[in-house]
């Protein structure tokens, strides 16, 4: 709400929640009945800020957080959250749900939870492309405990009753030139090859979207306030595989790649083959079988992708280019640096505007956020806020995430 008390606005979501429990008896969207289906906001690179096609949890629960896990059982539908967002989701959730204040003494885990309201023997499902492998081991492991199974559900449920369901973006990516980047892809190709070799991977699997578009001075704007693309990776000690739709590389991209028809007769590697978005899955098994060394992957990748590999062929150490990617050099710092002198400009330019006019007319929470991002804009190479704008006042300013509409 607007300059006031953000009221309530739960949905009704009874009769969503009673389509998703009739889809969790039904053989034909899964192989035996679950008893519950769990709900991660997160997307298949277990993003935190998702893509609205990702929107699976505000869609089935009408909570519009960045952070919760939805729970729902034939009888019981909770969500967790954490400090941030209690208060908004208290005011958007309806009475179908309980709320789980997650770091609050006394809240269960989802699978304590879980252990209380289920008789054994019952079968917990998700999907698998939405849960991390580290997260898919420790609820499995404490539904084990009492007697209960965790499944994976290939079918994501949210998706058979979303109607109207965003489309997967297909936004261009574009490269990120050296004079911001410091050091060009190839040199980082490079480099990461010589972790691998160090720790005798033959394959390194990259799935978190920062760290591909760090590895390849590519971005995108898939997802809102954040310049990535929907992509994977998959490096070898010869090949490198970009798994990304076709039609997101612009002819710029293309060159940066060395993927444009033509490529000169100088360069000399390394070299990108670019593969569609969804064959990731194939390949990897492909893959598995092929290789006789190790293979690397992160614990935080989606259970579908590292279940894939033999626990005897994996490593989980953090990879090379997660480490790398933390260490800036000379030329990221002065862009860091330059960025915040220029949103420092902008914020001085507001605040002088606000103290100006503030005695001289009505100045709402939109129309302040919507002011600053008018200065921002007039900096040069400004691409797009990183975070949507907290403009807050009175009563809503106890919402940490608020957002004004």
């Amino acid at each position: 709400m607007e300059n006031g008390i953000w009221l309530n606005m739960a949905p009704n979501t009874e009769q969503l929640v009673k389509k998703l429990r009739d889809l969790m008896k039904s053989a034909t969207h899964v192989s035996k009945a679950i008893q519950a289906y769990v709900i991660p906001s997160v997307d298949a690179h277990q993003s935190e800020f998702i893509a609205e096609y990702d929107h699976r949890l505000r869609f089935i629960s009408g909570f519009t957080g960045s952070f919760g896990t939805a729970v729902i059982t034939l009888d019981e539908a909770a969500l967790w959250t954490d400090g941030r967002y209690f208060l908004q989701a208290e005011k958007q959730l309806d009475q179908n749900w309980l709320l789980m204040r997650e770091g609050i003494p006394g809240t269960p885990t989802q699978g304590e939870w879980l252990c209380k309201v289920l008789s054994s023997g019952s079968r917990v499902g998700v999907d698998p492309m939405l849960i991390s492998f580290d997260q898919w081991q420790s609820l499995s492991s404490q539904l084990e405990n009492c007697g209960n199974s965790l499944v994976p559900v290939a079918q994501n449920l949210i998706d058979l009753l979303w109607e109207e369901r965003p489309s997967l973006p297909a936004n261009a990516v574009f490269p990120l030139p050296v004079s911001f980047a410091g050091q060009t892809w190839q040199e980082k190709v490079i480099e990461v090859r010589k972790e691998m070799i160090k720790k005798q991977a033959s394959v390194l699997v990259l799935t978190a979207l920062d760290e591909i578009a760090w590895l390849l001075n590519l971005r995108g704007s898939d997802i809102e306030y954040s310049p990535v693309f929907f992509a994977y990776c998959v490096l070898t000690l010869d090949n490198l595989y970009l798994f990304v739709d076709e039609e997101k590389l612009i002819a710029e991209t293309l060159k940066h790649l060395h993927l444009d028809a033509s490529p000169t007769h100088e360069y000399s590697g390394p070299f990108i083959e670019q593969r569609p978005y969804k064959l990731i899955l194939d390949f990897l098994k492909g893959s598995v079988s092929q290789q006789q060394g190790k293979i690397w992957i992160s614990n935080q990748s989606s259970y579908s992708l590292d279940s894939l590999i033999p626990h005897s062929k994996r490593i989980t150490d953090p990879n090379p280019v997660l480490i790398k990617k933390t260490i800036k050099n000379s030329v990221e710092i002065e862009c860091i640096r330059q960025a915040h002198l220029k949103d420092a400009v902008a914020l001085c330019e507001f605040f002088a505007w606000l103290e100006e006019e503030i005695a001289k007319s009505e100045i709402t929470e939109l129309s302040a956020a919507a002011k600053l991002e008018e200065f921002r804009k007039t900096q040069k190479e400004y691409i797009g806020q990183s975070f949507t704008t907290i403009s807050a006042s009175g009563p809503n300013a106890a919402v940490i995430h608020y957002t004004p509409t």
